[in-house]
Parts: C-alpha cells; sequence; structure tokens
C-alpha cells in the first residue's frame, strides 16, 4: 500500500487529481490479485512437485517388482524345463515297460486262444456223447413203455379227465367244535397225518373247479375219521357239516400214479423254487398218490409247472457262465421232449395253479 500511495503522490498533474483516489484501489486490488495469484502458483508448484516424488517412487516400486516377477519368471522356466525333462525320462520308461507287456499279453492271448479251442473241442466231445446217451435214454424209455404196457388196464380203471377228477368228492365235514374239525375220513381210507383238503360247499358238488371255502390239514387220524384243524377259510363263508372235503390227488379207491415236471412256485412269491418238483412229489406221497421218474401209459395225471425259462447266450461269458447256460438249455429241452411224450400218450395234465389250489396249499383264499 505504502508504495502504491508513493507512486499516485508522485504525480503532480492537476489534470489527473480526481483520479488518483480511485486509480489508488485498482491499484491496490491489482496487487493483491497478483500476490494471490503468486501463492497459488507457488501451492501448485509444490503439489506438482510433491506429485512429481511420488510417481518417481512408484517408478521405483514397479521397477523393482518388475526385476523381481522377472527373477521368478526365470526359476520357474527352469523348474519347468527340469520337470519336463524328468517327464520325458518317466514316459520314455513307461513305453518301454508298455512294450514289454504287450508283447507278453499277445503270447498270452494266442495261449488262452488255443485253451478254449481245445475247450471247445471237448464240449462237441461231450455234445455227441451227450447225444448218444439221450438216443440211449429215449429207447429205455420206450422199451419200458411197452413192459408197462400190461399195467395200462389199472390205468383204464381209474381213468378220468383232469375236469373229472375236480368234481369227485372225496369226503365230508362231520362236525365242528371249536378249531377242530371232524371229517369222515381215517386209516382204513388211507388218511395221514399233515394231508390237506379243501372245503367246498355241498351245494358245488359236481362243480367244475369249485370254489374253496377254507383248507384242513389233518392232525388226528382215527380208524374210520380224523380231526383236523383249519389253516385258511373265510368267515363269511363258514364250514358247515356236510361241506364236502376235496384233494385233487387223494383216491380213497385206487392210488393214482403221476409225474411232475417243470418249475414251480409254490409259496406264489413269483420266484422258482429251487426243489419244486421234489416239493410237489411230497405233497403227492402224503396225499397217497405215486409219483412216476418216467413218462409212461402207466401215468394217470401230469403236474405241468412253468416252462423253464430259455436263457440268453453271453458271447464271450466265462466258462462258468457257459456251463450254467449249456445246464439250463438241457433243463428247456428236456422240459420240451416230456412235453412231446405227454401228448404222443394223450396223458391228462394239471396245471401248477389248479395243483396249488386244489391240495390245499394256496392259503389265501380271496385270490
Amino acid at each position: 500500500n505504502e508504495k502504491v500511495d508513493a507512486f499516485i503522490d508522485s504525480l503532480n498533474d492537476p489534470s489527473v487529481a480526481p483520479l488518483k483516489e480511485a486509480a489508488r484501489t485498482d491499484l491496490v486490488g491489482a496487487f493483491r490479485q497478483a500476490v494471490d495469484i503468486a501463492k497459488n502458483k507457488s501451492m501448485e508448484a509444490a503439489t506438482l512437485a510433491q506429485e512429481l516424488a511420488d510417481c518417481q517412487k512408484s517408478k521405483d516400486t514397479v521397477v523393482a517388482g518388475y526385476a523381481e516377477l522377472e527373477s521368478r519368471f526365470k526359476d520357474n522356466t527352469a523348474k519347468v524345463t527340469e520337470q519336463l525333462e524328468s517327464l520325458a525320462k518317466i514316459f520314455e520308461s513307461y513305453k518301454e515297460e508298455f512294450s514289454t507287456q504287450l508283447e507278453e499279453i499277445k503270447t498270452q492271448v494266442s495261449e488262452d486262444q488255443k485253451a478254449k479251442l481245445e475247450q471247445l473241442a471237448k464240449r462237441q466231445s461231450r455234445s455227441v456223447d451227450e447225444i448218444r446217451d439221450l438216443v440211449r435214454r429215449n429207447l429205455e424209455v420206450l422199451i419200458k413203455s411197452s413192459a408197462e404196457l400190461g399195467s395200462t388196464q389199472q390205468r383204464a380203471r381209474v381213468d378220468m379227465t383232469a375236469e373229472q377228477l375236480m368234481q369227485k368228492v372225496d369226503g365230508r365235514v362231520l362236525n365242528m367244535s371249536g378249531p377242530v374239525v371232524y371229517i369222515n375220513l381215517g386209516a382204513q381210507h388211507g388218511i395221514k397225518a399233515g394231508v390237506r383238503f379243501v372245503v367246498v360247499s355241498a351245494s358245488q358238488e359236481g362243480q367244475f373247479q369249485p370254489a374253496v371255502k377254507a383248507v384242513l390239514e389233518v392232525t388226528d387220524v382215527g380208524d374210520l375219521t380224523s380231526e383236523a384243524h383249519v389253516v385258511a377259510s373265510i368267515q363269511s363263508d363258514p364250514i358247515v357239516r356236510g361241506d364236502i372235503l376235496y384233494n385233487l390227488i387223494y383216491n380213497r379207491n385206487v392210488p393214482l400214479n403221476f409225474f411232475v415236471m417243470g418249475d414251480f412256485d409254490l409259496n406264489q412269491d413269483e420266484m422258482i423254487d429251487p426243489n419244486g418238483e421234489q416239493r410237489v412229489a411230497e405233497i403227492i406221497s402224503l396225499a397217497g398218490g405215486a409219483v412216476n421218474k418216467q413218462i409212461s401209459p402207466a401215468v394217470n395225471f401230469v403236474i405241468v409247472g412253468k416252462t423253464p425259462e430259455t436263457p440268453e447266450k453271453v458271447e464271450g461269458a466265462g466258462e462258468y457262465a457257459q456251463e450254467e447256460y449249456e445246464k439250463q438249455m438241457k433243463k428247456v429241452q428236456r422240459f420240451n421232449d416230456l412235453r412231446d411224450q405227454v401228448q404222443a400218450l394223450a396223458i391228462p395234465t394239471i396245471s401248477e395253479n389248479d395243483f396249488v389250489k386244489y391240495t390245499g396249499y394256496k392259503t389265501d383264499l380271496t385270490k
């Protein structure tokens, strides 16, 4: 301000006297503005200097980081190169080992093929022997059948169709006492403990495949009568005096001859019983029937189970699987051969379902 005042006062021209005060104010403002600008520029310069220093520091950091990365890259490159060389050596080792094993496998395959050819030749030889044996057995059956023709008169005396067999009356209910049922069959009629009878209403006498109302099992055998307990029954159709007793196998006059063939599911669990034929034979024997081991004219009825399932042949299967396949195929062939013989001799047949139902071994009477 002092410098501005001195400068204004140095102007002695009277013509500018009125302008001195305004000039003084303008000059003071201009000087102050210039000072402010100078201060701002100084601060900006200081800021730029700091930013420059920071940039230099960042540059130094980046350069140092790059140098470290370059060093790591070189180290990793060296390690990878070393690992690749090691893997190459391992690969060569495996390649050599694989080549050796491949040669051994080729040799083994040749030996296996030779062994399989030998086994095939043996099987073919066995097949020829089996065919010869089958022919021999069939001849024996024919010879035995011819020898048994003399016994066909006995069969003729009891000859009846399967329908007639299911219409015969074997006995009747005499009385009931609680869980005990008394029947008019005893030891003199060939009854054994354990044999079962189905109970049919007297109103269905003479009907084919009558409805079963109950199943009885003989527990105590007397001379002329026996006691039995109820195995299964329909509550809405109770047992009453005079009801018919019926067993498909039992025949009080002349024992019937049966032949059993096929697969059986006696417990009806939709699975083939492994000892089905044997179990059927036991039921027949218990009821007084005879089980023939071969088809002949002396057989009165044939109990036919399910047709054995034809197996699916799997190529390349093991020896055990091949043996099981051949075993099942023999079973199928035997069933077909027996069926042809039964048809040729015109022997009546009884289905598995009728056998189970009318011998008392179907306990679900609602189906």
